[in-house]
């Protein structure tokens, strides 16, 4: 039941953090998913259930006597029954994520930290603050297949090697006193929580093009500019970032390859390696028992690219057979 979930309730304050806003919006979203949502009492009072885990907690309202709608979006992580009052911005300022597809549960923090701050710095009456995340869609060729995708896909596979690569455009626009504007730097380093289902991959990393040139962030728990972390348990991706344009996701794929080794009427043990054709480093080492038959000399864990697997045997001289292969 409701009851038996985490939840969170409380109460919509206003600016003063003592009076309480009736008929103010308050829902928790994972992109453009409504998870749960109520409307205040009079006195701003308010209750949410929901399964534990990460949210935007999004309050929206119309000041009295304005025409506009005012919106406050923040990250919240729910792991049991927590109660926090919601204070409201004095003025128009609202802050807002946009997710550009119903199936991108990003969740972000720190939007409306930037726009409560160009309000204080520039003191106009009217702030707001807009990011809209959008998953770069991929062409069969791998290519990331928008009319956009230039310099930064290029950059960013270039740094990348050989790994497997999700895109992400992330794009910040502020708007004061009707005036819009992109931003391609904030002054407030935000929290976005991407879904992942490749966060157990090995050797995953984040990069980004920004301006002219690709970078790979640093996985560190720091919350800085150019970092991330992998909570590998629940799935998620947390980017810490105040330069915005395209992002990237990127981990090594691997592979299982299974062979089969026809050496005739040959028994007795055979040794396969697998080596690097571009530096001949070995990747794999087997040894395997032929009686006659066909062997199998199946590899895990194999990354994409080219080798040469070499395959060892003894029967009064030692033989040696190479194959070329590919995996991808």
């Amino acid at each position: 039941t409701s009851d038996d979930l985490p939840g969170i309730s409380g109460r919509v304050l206003g600016a003063d953090e003592t009076t309480g806003t009736g008929g103010v919006s308050v829902r928790l979203m994972r992109g453009s998913e409504v998870i749960a949502s109520t409307v205040t009492a009079q006195n701003g009072a308010y209750r949410l259930a929901a399964p534990a885990g990460i949210y935007n907690l999004v309050v929206e309202w119309r000041p009295s006597g304005e025409e506009d709608v005012i919106t406050k979006t923040e990250v919240l992580t729910l792991t049991k029954k927590t109660a926090k009052n919601i204070i409201l911005p004095a003025g128009k300022v609202s802050s807002l994520l946009k997710v550009a597809a119903d199936n991108l549960t990003v969740c972000v923090g720190g939007l409306d930290v930037e726009a409560q701050a160009i309000q204080e710095e520039s003191g106009a009456a009217d702030i707001s603050v807009i990011m809209e995340v959008e998953k770069k869609q991929v062409n069969q060729s791998g290519e990331a297949d928008d009319t956009g995708a230039g310099d930064d896909i290029s950059a960013i596979k270039a740094i990348a090697a050989d790994k497997n690569l999700e895109y992400f455009r992330i794009t910040v626009e502020k708007t004061v006193d009707s005036v819009t504007t992109a931003m391609d730097t904030t002054s407030t380093v935000m929290e976005i929580v991407i879904p992942c289902d490749y966060t157990d991959q090995p050797n995953l990393m984040v990069y980004r093009y920004h301006g002219t040139k690709a970078e790979t962030l640093i996985q560190n728990d720091t919350k800085a500019d150019g970092t991330f972390q992998v909570d590998q348990e629940n799935g998620f991706i947390y980017l810490y970032a105040n330069r915005f344009s395209t992002y990237a996701i990127g981990y090594t794929p691997y592979f299982e390859v299974i062979g089969r080794l026809h050496l005739d009427d040959y028994k007795g043990e055979v040794t396969v390696i697998l080596r690097k054709k571009e530096d001949g480093g070995e990747v794999a080492r087997m040894t395997v028992s032929a009686d006659g038959d066909a062997a199998s000399c199946d590899m895990d864990n194999i990354p994409r690219g080219e080798y040469d697997m070499t395959v060892e045997w003894t029967d009064g001289a030692t033989n040696q057979l190479n194959v070329p292969l590919t995996v991808r």
